[in-house]
This record gives C-alpha cells, sequence and structure tokens, in this order.
C-alpha cells in the first residue's frame, strides 16, 4: 500500500464529504463508519490535539483505565498481553497489536470508528462508568449527556443509538434477557459489550474470532447463548 496516513486522511474526507447528500438524512438507518471517521478528525481540530492523545487524557487517564489506548502504527510499544487477530491476506501476516480494521490501518492505526486495544477488565469498568452516568451517580459524564446517547434512534426501523446499537425485536447478540433500554455496542473481530440500566449489568465479551481467519462465523450463535447462560446462572433470565 504505497500511501501515507495523511495522505489516505485528505482522500477519506474529499469522499466521505462528497458523499453527504443532507436530503438523504433520517430516511433508513444505513451501518457506516463514515461519520464516526468524521467526528473523530472534529475532536482533533476543536482540541488541537492527536486523537490518541485526547482519549488518553479524557477517558483512559481520566478514569483510571490505562490499558485503553491507540496503537499507532510504529509508534507504539505492543503490549505483551496482546492476542492476535487474523493472518492478513493483503498484509501477508498474522496481525497482533495491529489494528484489524483496513481503513483505520491506512490512516496508521488511529480513527475514530476503530483503533483502540484494552482489556477486558478496563472495558467492562468503562460499561461500569457509563452505567454510573446513566442513573446520576457518576459525574464523569453528565447524566442528562448520557441520556441523549442512549435515545434511540427516530429513523424507521433503526435499533440504534448514538454510538450504541440497541436490542433488536427480531434477535440480538445480546440473546433474549437484555430489556428494550439496553444498549450494546459488537467489534467485527469478535467483541461486544452490552449494557442494561435496569437490571445494573454490564457483560463484556473479547474475543479473536477471526484468529486464524475471518471464515469461521460460529460467533454469531455463540454471542446471544453466552449472554443467555450467562443470565440465566444470574438468575436474571
Amino acid at each position: 500500500l504505497r500511501t501515507t496516513p495523511a495522505q489516505a486522511r485528505a482522500y477519506y474526507e474529499a469522499a466521505i464529504l462528497a458523499s453527504f447528500n443532507p436530503a438523504e438524512l433520517e430516511k433508513q438507518a444505513v451501518y457506516s463508519d463514515l461519520g464516526f471517521l468524521l467526528l473523530g478528525w472534529i475532536l482533533e481540530k476543536i482540541s488541537a490535539q492527536p486523537l490518541e492523545r485526547l482519549f488518553e487524557a479524557r477517558v483512559a487517564a481520566g478514569l483510571g483505565l490505562q490499558s485503553l489506548r491507540y496503537l499507532p502504527l510504529g509508534r507504539a510499544p505492543i503490549p505483551l498481553d496482546t492476542i492476535p487477530t487474523e493472518d492478513c491476506p493483503w498484509r501477508k501476516h498474522v496481525l497482533r497489536g495491529e489494528v484489524h480494521d483496513d481503513n483505520c490501518y491506512v490512516l496508521g492505526g488511529v480513527a475514530g470508528h476503530a483503533g483502540i486495544f484494552g482489556t477486558v477488565a478496563d472495558t467492562h469498568a468503562l460499561g461500569r462508568r457509563w452505567l454510573g452516568a446513566l442513573n446520576g451517580t457518576d459525574s464523569w459524564l453528565g447524566q442528562a449527556t448520557a441520556a441523549r446517547f442512549w435515545e434511540r434512534s427516530k429513523v424507521a426501523g433503526s435499533t440504534r443509538a448514538l454510538g450504541w446499537d440497541g436490542v433488536s425485536p427480531s434477535g440480538s447478540s445480546s440473546g433474549k434477557y437484555f430489556g428494550p433500554s439496553s444498549r450494546g455496542h459488537l467489534g467485527f473481530t469478535g467483541t461486544s459489550i452490552w449494557i442494561d440500566p435496569e437490571k445494573d449489568l454490564v457483560v463484556t465479551l473479547l474475543t479473536n474470532r477471526v484468529h486464524p481467519t475471518r471464515s469461521n462465523e460460529k460467533i454469531k450463535g455463540f454471542r446471544p447463548l453466552f449472554h443467555d447462560t450467562l443470565l440465566t446462572e444470574l438468575g436474571l433470565g
């Protein structure tokens, strides 16, 4: 790949802005990374800081979650406990401590939609902080702001909220016991977090299901089974 992160960013910015059509807003739900790519660059402009430093200061260090971090390609040491993901067919090696998402990779490993590494303990702790913000017991994020993120999209047929997904009536990776106010997020590599404010529950699952290839899709059946089994054992099913 013969491009620098700066060149890739310029290309992405131009392409995303050229594709933007205000007339199409709120007509249908479309899964896309483009909005969060732009959001990352907007945050950099407002803060006058690289996104990885802003995240470290305002989230990771600010909340004491030191394992959560971006690993800029070629500029950050890879923690020894980082597990491998895919044997990438076009990068020609097994990825370890290297962002899996192709777009984030060409942007240098840091982007608004992908690139953060961390332990299950710190990821889970961040979920608990979200719960605290939602019920007003944690001041790291204002309760009204947290509630705004939790609001379901008004687009017909959408299960989305701001940065989160909701429980789908037709079947969800969260299984059948998470309530309607639950929100979660999935990662292509086999990661997920689901938060149920009514049950005061956070469930975090970090796997490397793409190792060594993405052809195994059994995670689709495993995720709901995992959540249903766990909630049943906790007496919440």
